[in-house]
């Protein structure tokens, strides 16, 4: 008798094996692979749209989730502060405030509207 289970577990342990080894060739072929975005460094021009707040940038981590509405919306900005600074978002579908978390800072362009 002990034969006839060893003899049964076989095929469900090579069953077993083959079906994690289909998983994982499955998410091989179907993993979407993002390469990292280069963020800028302190003093290149901003990217994506500006968003204007009312406090000054003092090289810190201030008001929290400024970048959050990219989450949102799915629009890439950059905070400019009151003092002229400006800070880059992360790109969407990240929306973390990246330049101002790092402290680096970005050139705007001309004040938008």
């Amino acid at each position: 008798m002990p034969k006839k289970k060893k003899d049964q577990a076989m095929p469900f342990a090579v069953a077993s094996i083959l079906i994690i080894l289909g998983i994982v060739a499955f998410q091989q072929f179907t993993t979407i692979t993002i390469d990292p975005i280069k963020m800028p460094s302190d003093g290149d021009p901003c990217e994506g749209k500006a968003l204007h707040v009312g406090y000054p940038f003092d090289g810190e981590m201030l008001k929290p989730h400024e970048c959050k509405i990219g989450c949102d919306d799915g629009i890439w900005r950059h905070i400019v502060y009151t003092n002229g600074e400006a800070t880059q978002c992360q790109r969407p579908p990240g929306c973390s405030d990246w330049g101002e978390d790092a402290g680096v800072t970005c050139v705007p362009e001309a004040r938008e509207e």
